[in-house]
C-alpha cells in the first residue's frame, strides 16, 4: 500500500467524473474552501492523469519534487498533505451532496436560526417545511418523521409555551406523525423478516404475523401499509391467485407511491414470481417479465444509479426464454453501462450470446462464447450453460455435432467436479442438468426406443426436486415426443 495509486486519495479521485473533477479544482482554488495552497498545486500535478491515475510519473518522490522543488523527499510531510487532500475532497463531496438536498438544507438553516435565537425566521422556515411536507399526496415514513420533529420543536419552543396553554394542535401532530412513521417503518421490517424467512435460520414466525401488526396500528390507513398488509396476511401456502391480487393492487397504487416503496414492492413481486417459477408454475415467467418491464418503464430497477448483476442477468434470461428479442436487444444496449465497469464486457458478451441463442443462431452463439475468457464466477457458469444449450440445439440441426456435444458435456462435468467456487448443492444441480441433456441427445441420436427412453428421462426429471434448467429440459423432451 506504499504506492500512490493505491492510496485512499486516488480511490476517491477515481469516483469523480470529468465535470466533478473540474469543480474540485475550483473548490481547492477558493480561499474560503481551502486554506492550503499546496493542495491546488497537488491537484494541478495529478490533473493530466485523470481519470485512472496510472503513470510511472505518479510516484510519491516525483510528485514531492514538483510540490517542493529543491527539497529532498520526506514521506512524513507528503503523507500529511495527502491526508489533508483527502479531508478537503470529502468536504467537497459532502458539499455536492447537500446541494442536491434542498429540504435538508432548509432543516439545517432552520436549526441555525433557532440556535441564534432568530425566532421569526425559525417559525417562517418551519412553516414552509410543514406546508411542503403536508402538500405531498403520499408521504414516506421519513416525511412523517420530519413532520413529527417539526411539530415537536414548535410545541416545545420556549417562546410559545404551548404546554401551558389550551393549544394542542402541534402536540397532536407530533404524536400522530410519530405513529405513522413508526407504523410504516415497522411494516417494512416485518415484511423484510417474512420475505427472508426461508433464508434466515431460527426465524420467529410471530414477528411477521399480520394480525399483530393490525393490533399495533388498528386505525392507521395508508396505501403503503395497505400493500404491506396484503403481503403479511397471506397464508404460508400462497399461490398465483395471491400474487395476482397483490400485483393488481400494486398496479393501482404504483404511481402515487414514493420511489423507494415502488422499488420495494416491485422487487417483492419479482421475488414472488421467482418462487412460483421454482414451484413449477408455468405462468410465473410471463408475470416476472411484466414486472421487469414495469420496472424499466418507471425507472425503478436502478438503485442509486446502479443495476445489480442479479437483475441484469434475470432480465436477460427471462427475455431470452420467452423470446422477447426486441426487449433483449434494447436492454443490453441501454443498461449494460449501469453495471460495475469490471464486469460490463463479460455481462454483454454473455447477454449477446443469449440473444443469438434465442434467435436460433446456435453456431454464432458457439462462436461468440467459445474462446472468450470469463473471469466472474457467475458468468463462467452461465456461459457454460448457454454453450451446452447451443451445442444441443446445433446437434438437432446437424447430428455430426453429437461427438462435440458429448465432449463438451465431459469438459463441463470436470469443471464442476474440480471447482469449489460453487456450493455442493449447486454443483449437484448442474451435474444433473448435464446428465439429462446428454441422455436426451443420446436418445435422439441413437433413435432405437427413443420415445420410451425420453419418457423415462422425463419421469426422472419430474421426480428430481433440486434440478437446474428443468423447464428447458422438459421443453427439449416435449419437442421430440
Amino acid at each position: 500500500m506504499n504506492k500512490f495509486t493505491d492510496s485512499k486519495l486516488v480511490k476517491l479521485l477515481r469516483l469523480l467524473d470529468a465535470d466533478e473533477f473540474k469543480e474540485l479544482g475550483k473548490w481547492l482554488a477558493s480561499p474560503w474552501c481551502n486554506s492550503n495552497k499546496k493542495l491546488y498545486v497537488f491537484y494541478q500535478v495529478i490533473k493530466p492523469y485523470t481519470p485512472e491515475y496510472i503513470s510511472p510519473k505518479l510516484k510519491k518522490d516525483i510528485i514531492f519534487k514538483k510540490l517542493y522543488p529543491g527539497k529532498p523527499f520526506e514521506s512524513g510531510p507528503f503523507n500529511n498533505l495527502m491526508r489533508e487532500f483527502v479531508k478537503s475532497l470529502e468536504k467537497f463531496l459532502i458539499h455536492r451532496r447537500l446541494n442536491k438536498m434542498p429540504f435538508q438544507r432548509q432543516l439545517l438553516l432552520k436549526d441555525e436560526y433557532l440556535e441564534r435565537k432568530q425566532t421569526e425566521l425559525f417559525y417562517s422556515y418551519s412553516g414552509r417545511q410543514l406546508s411542503g411536507l403536508n402538500s405531498k399526496e403520499i408521504k414516506t415514513g421519513e416525511d412523517y418523521l420530519y413532520l413529527h420533529l417539526l411539530s415537536e420543536q414548535l410545541y416545545f419552543h420556549p417562546d410559545k409555551e404551548f404546554q401551558y396553554s389550551t393549544e394542542t394542535e402541534s402536540l397532536r401532530q407530533a404524536n400522530s406523525n410519530l405513529d405513522l412513521y413508526y407504523a410504516i417503518t415497522k411494516y417494512r421490517y416485518l415484511h423484510e423478516i417474512k420475505s427472508r424467512k426461508p433464508i434466515l435460520e431460527n426465524s420467529e414466525s410471530d414477528l411477521t404475523d399480520g394480525a399483530i401488526s393490525t393490533f399495533l396500528f388498528p386505525s392507521v390507513e395508508h396505501p403503503i401499509i395497505d400493500l404491506y398488509q396484503i403481503r403479511l396476511n397471506r397464508s404460508e401456502d400462497w399461490g398465483l391467485e395471491d400474487f395476482q391480487y397483490f400485483f393488481s393492487e400494486l398496479s393501482k397504487k404504483l404511481e402515487i407511491l414514493p420511489k423507494r416503496e415502488q422499488q420495494i414492492f416491485l422487487f417483492s413481486g419479482i421475488n414472488d414470481t421467482v418462487e412460483l417459477n421454482s414451484q413449477g408454475e408455468s405462468r410465473a415467467l410471463p408475470r416476472m417479465l411484466d414486472l421487469y418491464k414495469l420496472g424499466l418503464k418507471n425507472k425503478l430497477l436502478l438503485i442509486d444509479g446502479h443495476l445489480s448483476k442479479a437483475t441484469y442477468n434475470n432480465i436477460v434470461l427471462v427475455a431470452s426464454i420467452l423470446r422477447d428479442i426486441p426487449l433483449l436487444e434494447n436492454f443490453i444496449n441501454e443498461y449494460t453501462n449501469f453495471l460495475p465497469v469490471s464486469i460490463q464486457h463479460q455481462a454483454s458478451t454473455w447477454a449477446e450470446s443469449q440473444q443469438l441463442y434465442s434467435k436460433g443462431a446456435y453456431q454464432e452463439c458457439l462462436d461468440h462464447l467459445f474462446n472468450y475468457n470469463f473471469k466472474d464466477p457467475i458468468y463462467i457458469i452461465q456461459a457454460k450453460v448457454t454453450l451446452l444449450k447451443a451445442f444441443y440445439d446445433q446437434f438437432l440441426q446437424d447430428q455430426s455435432y453429437y461427438k462435440p456435444l458429448k465432449s463438451y458435456c465431459d469438459a463441463f462435468k470436470k469443471y464442476i467436479y474440480r471447482n469449489e467456487l460453487y456450493s455442493k448443492e449447486k454443483r449437484g444441480t448442474y451435474k444433473s442438468f448435464i446428465k439429462y441433456t446428454l441422455k436426451i441427445a443420446t436418445a435422439v441420436f441413437k433413435k432405437k426406443n427413443g420415445k420410451q427412453k425420453l419418457e423415462a428421462v422425463m419421469e426422472k426429471i419430474e421426480k428430481d426436486k433440486n434440478l437446474f434448467g428443468r423447464r428447458w429440459l422438459k421443453q427439449k423432451i416435449e419437442e421430440q415426443i
